[in-house]
């Protein structure tokens, strides 16, 4: 999984608030677990 999907699954997850990419991350990851690799640190 690289950096470009984990801030995708963000603002997939997060919709506007993705701005902020910390929330972004956490709530994709909240709604599609197979992703929950977005709240860990960035893989390049």
């Amino acid at each position: 999984m690289d950096h470009v999907q984990n801030t995708g699954n963000g603002a997939a997850g997060g919709g506007i608030v993705a701005i902020t990419a910390d929330f972004g991350t956490t709530v994709g990851a909240t709604a599609d677990p197979t992703r929950s690799w977005s709240t860990a640190p960035d893989r390049t």
